[in-house]
Parts: structure tokens; C-alpha cells; sequence
């Protein structure tokens, strides 16, 4: 009953998106517009419009309205930017456009990427990183340009005054552009292809995720410079992954790392078979067989802390789970956070409400919107996964072929597979 109606939902939300992003091209705004990007993982306006698209009510409504009003104070807030450029020679043949941050340079100035697994030695690679505004600390760096928020509140106050004059002249593009995504947007397309311009670049390189900044700086490089190649690395796992809709964008080719990605890129979200090819796995060389293996991942952001708790103990006291055998992995970003650690308190005591068994368990615990699973199952047999939206947050075989999906109730689901080796190329 529940994979069946989860199904029909993720087949309708998946329908229902597509012909937005058709209406959104016949407006002659889709490379720009907020509402062409589904973001399914964290809780703003696209996530929002993502909810209002499949239950159009006036609580949805209202949700989306407030990530509208967020994501607007969001940009006011976020509407400046500094670029730093490390470049000693313009003979550039490759540029990788990638996220970066303080901790990925040595001291020698050398950058080492997480995605790719490659660094900035290579001078024929020109290496453009985004980041937080902790990038302003780096004073050496090789064959790089920074791309980094920086705040000045004049500055704030005059692109304010830009988006008002904008709102009178169209309150239509106002809704759809006024926010950080379609913002920045702009401002690293300029950036990037003025950099461009100087160099003989032959291709651009980047992970891809369907981002406003990534879709219309492919179409804008389009434009001025047809002939460069763009290659886009489809790195995430995501159980609805509605953000890699086809949208008619410029790709050349777009790498899936695991044969049930290929075919829900093909078959699900309309990309031409020509456009896509097979990879492996860029992010690592080898597989981490101990990193899922009995723990609980908290994410960065939580769910309520009572589905959390209430659902381990429900795993607990029905013997699916010997609770005891499990560690709290906590998210990096979140070792100081108050919210996490008091979480890991609560979790501790409720472990004092079991006996530890001595059968052994081969099981992860996975938290909230996660594109995790595909990889855990590499090295564990079952992964739990505690969430709560079941459409947007839980593997089907509507995307997922080769997962098979148990839900025990509305905020617990359990993943295994008969065919890892289709969930991951490594």
C-alpha cells in the first residue's frame, strides 16, 4: 500500500514538474527563474514550490510565501561578492567550476578538490571555486580564481533599491528572480565569461546539481562560445532527483555514476540518450567499508527531534534494531551545535532502556533528506532511514530500480539491494 501510493505521487510530482519547466521555457525565463530548479533536500523556496506543485491548498500556499519572504532577506543579506584572482599564466585549457573552502589549501597555495579528486598543480587547469567569505583569508593560491560572498550593507542597500525599481516594471520576473539562486546567478555568469575571454578554454568541467548559477552560466558560455565543450559530473544520489530535469540546457554530456541513475536520468527526467554516459565514481578511488557500518548519521539540518527519537525507540522495542550497537555520527558542521549534541544526549539515554545483545547487525541509520543510501549499500546490508516526507525523501523503484524499499510506517523505511555493483560505479 505505501509503495505503491508513494509511487503514483513521485510519478505525478514528476509530471507536474516537467510541464513547469515547459512553461517556464515558452515564458523565456527558464534558466533564471527559481521555480525551474527542485530542490528536494533542503527546506526553501524551491522545496516549498515543490509542495504547493503536488498539494496546491492554502497551507502550502502559505509555506510558500514565507520561503519566499526568507529567501528575499536571504539576498538582501547575501548580495555581494569579492573575486580573488591566483593566475600567473592565461594558457588555460580546462576550467573546473566546483565548490571549495579555506580548509581545501595547502600551504603552498595548492587546492585540492573533493569532487574530482584532483588539485591545482596542473597548469593547463583553471581552477574556479565558490565559496563562504572565509576565502578572503587566502592571500596564495595557484591557478585559481575565488568566487566568495562579502557583506557591505550600502552596497546591500543599493541592490535593494535595484530589486524594487525591478518589481514595478515586472511583478511576474520580480517573484521568480528575486532571490539568491537566480542573483548570483547573473553575477558569476558575468565573472566566468569575462574570464573566459581571455583564455582558450577548450572545455568547462563542473559537479552538476541543475542550479540556477550552473544552468544559466552554461547558457550564457553557450552563447558567446559554442564551440567549448561542457561536461557535467551528476555526482549525488538523491532519492527524488527532480533537480537533474532535462531542461533543454546546452550540456554535451552529462556523467552518471551507476546504471540505475543512468536510467532514471534517461527514462524519468527526459535526458537524451546520446547526452549521457557512464562513469565511476569521482569522489573517491576506494570504497570505505567501515564508514556506514552500525552508526547513526545525524544531517546538518534536522528533522524534529521527536520523529528522531520516537522512531529508534520504536526500532529498539520491536527488536528490528539493537540500538546499542550503534554510534552517533554527528554531521562536521554540527559539532558545536546545542541542537545536535543535546540529541545525542537523549539518544545515549534511551539506550540505557535496552540490553545489548550479541548478534551482530550489518545496518546504518540515516537521518532526513539523504542521498547516502546507494552508497551505504555498498558495504551494509539493510539501511534505515528515518524522514519525514516520504515523496520527496524516500528511495522508490519508480527512480531507483535496484533498491528494495520496506516502510515500516510514515517516518521509517528500510533499503537493501540484490544489485549493488547498479547502485554505484567505483
Amino acid at each position: 500500500m505505501y509503495a505503491k501510493r508513494i509511487i503514483e505521487k513521485q510519478h505525478r510530482l514528476t509530471k507536474l514538474f516537467s510541464k513547469n519547466i515547459d512553461n517556464l521555457e515558452n515564458k523565456g525565463i527558464l534558466y533564471l527563474s527559481i521555480f525551474s530548479y527542485a530542490c528536494t533536500w533542503s527546506k526553501g523556496l524551491s522545496y516549498g514550490y515543490l509542495k504547493f506543485l503536488s498539494q496546491k491548498n492554502f497551507q502550502n500556499f502559505i509555506s510558500l510565501f514565507f520561503f519566499f519572504l526568507y529567501e528575499f532577506a536571504s539576498l538582501i543579506k547575501n548580495s555581494n561578492f569579492s573575486i580573488k584572482i591566483f593566475i600567473s599564466k592565461r594558457n588555460f585549457k580546462k576550467l573546473f567550476l566546483t565548490w571549495g573552502q579555506i580548509e581545501s589549501f595547502n600551504n603552498k597555495g595548492i587546492y585540492f578538490d573533493s569532487y574530482f579528486l584532483k588539485n591545482s598543480k596542473k597548469n593547463s587547469n583553471l581552477w574556479f571555486i565558490l565559496g563562504d567569505n572565509k576565502l578572503e583569508n587566502i592571500n596564495k593560491a595557484q591557478n585559481c580564481i575565488l568566487f566568495y560572498k562579502k557583506n557591505n550593507f550600502f552596497l546591500n542597500i543599493f541592490n535593494l533599491k535595484i530589486l524594487f525599481f525591478g518589481f514595478f516594471l515586472s511583478i511576474k520576473k520580480f517573484f521568480h528572480f528575486s532571490n539568491y539562486h537566480s542573483y548570483i546567478a547573473v553575477n558569476l555568469a558575468t565573472s566566468l565569461v569575462d574570464e573566459i575571454k581571455k583564455n582558450k578554454l577548450k572545455e568547462i568541467v563542473m559537479p552538476y546539481e541543475g542550479q540556477i548559477f550552473q544552468d544559466y552560466l552554461i547558457y550564457k558560455v553557450k552563447q558567446s562560445f559554442p564551440k567549448i565543450k561542457v561536461s557535467c559530473f551528476a555526482h549525488s544520489s538523491q532519492p527524488m532527483p527532480l533537480h537533474l530535469i532535462y531542461k533543454n540546457i546546452f550540456i554535451d554530456t552529462l556523467y552518471a555514476h551507476s546504471e540505475n541513475q543512468l536510467y532514471h536520468l534517461n527514462k524519468k527526467l527526459l535526458w537524451p540518450a546520446h547526452k549521457l554516459k557512464l562513469h565511476k565514481v569521482t569522489k573517491f578511488k576506494k570504497l570505505n567499508l567501515n564508514k556506514f557500518f552500525n552508526k547513526i548519521f545525524l544531517p546538518y539540518g534536522l528533522i524534529s527531534i521527536k520523529v528522531i527519537l520516537d522512531s529508534l525507540d520504536f526500532l529498539a522495542q520491536r527488536k528490528i534494531i539493537d540500538l546499542n550497537q550503534y554510534s552517533v555520527q554527528n554531521h562536521p558542521k554540527a559539532i558545536y551545535s546545542e541542537k545536535h549534541n543535546q540529541l545525542i544526549k537523549k539518544i545515549s539515554e534511551i539506550k540505557k532502556n535496552y540490553k545489548r545483545v550479541k548478534k551482530k547487525q550489518k545496518t546504518t541509520i540515516l537521518i532526513g533528506a539523504t542521498g547516502a543510501v546507494p552508497e551505504a549499500l555498498q558495504s551494509v546490508d539493510t539501511v534505515i532511514h528515518i524522514l519525514d516526507d516520504l515523496v520527496l525523501q524516500s528511495y522508490t523503484s519508480f527512480f531507483w530500480p535496484d533498491i528494495d524499499t520496506i516502510y515500516i510506517n510514515d517516518n521509517i523505511v528500510l533499503y537493501s539491494t540484490k544489485n549493488k555493483k547498479k547502485l554505484y560505479k567505483i
